[in-house]
Formats: structure tokens, sequence, C-alpha cells
């Protein structure tokens, strides 16, 4: 029994205490990373909102159309996977509001993205939260 003990007192303790320091120190690493980041996400977002807004109401033609989305596309970081997710989540919201002609522009928007690639790589995936988030990004 006191050599169970004098192995808890020597290892298991001090392991324990290792992993809660270190666990603690990832999670205050990852805290003040993501507050540098998050004034570039508001940035980001905010850039976002503008050009649907600006694209949805101004009517443009498809070279225009084209145009602005490769301006755009070059402005914000759409490889990642957040920016990605808040495009489909305005661009759902954004045609749920709206009707006619300016809800036509927000599907060219939607494939010139490539966001519908995107979203149907998330429908083959094993998880079923992302996949009804993606059925509900495909139905709008």
């Amino acid at each position: 029994m006191n050599h169970l003990i004098g192995y808890i007192k020597d290892f298991v303790i001090p392991f324990f205490l290792v992993l809660t320091l270190s666990l603690a120190a990832v999670l205050i690493l990852k805290r003040i990373i993501y507050q540098i980041r998050l004034p570039y996400r508001h940035i980001t977002i905010r850039k976002s909102e503008i050009f649907l807004t600006e694209v949805t109401l101004s009517n443009p033609d498809r070279n225009t159309l084209k145009y602005k989305i490769a301006k755009f596309k070059s402005q914000i970081p759409i490889n990642r996977t957040w920016c990605k997710n808040m495009l489909i989540e305005d661009l759902i919201r954004m045609k749920s509001n709206l009707k006619g002609p300016a809800a036509k522009n927000i599907l060219l928007i939607y494939e010139h993205l490539g966001l519908n690639k995107y979203t149907a790589s998330l429908i083959k995936d094993f998880r079923k939260y992302k996949n009804m988030k993606e059925f509900i990004s495909y139905r709008h």
C-alpha cells in the first residue's frame, strides 16, 4: 500500500499538475490568438456585407458581376472555412429577404464564389449537424 501511495505522490500528482498547467497555457494562448485575429474577421465581415448589399441592390450585368466577384475574392480569405460559412449564411439571409432578379444575382454570386462545391463537399460529410446546415443552404 505504501508503494502505491508513493507512486501516486511521485508520478500521478505531478503528471496531472503539469497536464493542467499546460492545458491552461494552451487555452490562454488560443484566446490571445483569437483576440489578435478578431479585428481581421470583423473587417472581412464588413467587406462581405457591403459587397453583397451593393451587388444585389445595384443589379449589374453578368460581366460586371463577374468582375466585382473576382475583385471581392481577392480582398477576402475565401479559402478559409469560417469565411465560406459566413458567406453562405449571409447569402441565405439575403435570399430569404429578396425576391425577383436580385435573388437571381445571389445564386450567381454563390456559384462564382465556388460555394456550391464547398456545400456539396459538406453534404457528403458524415457529421449530421453539418449535413442539416448545408441542406438548408441548398434549399434556399
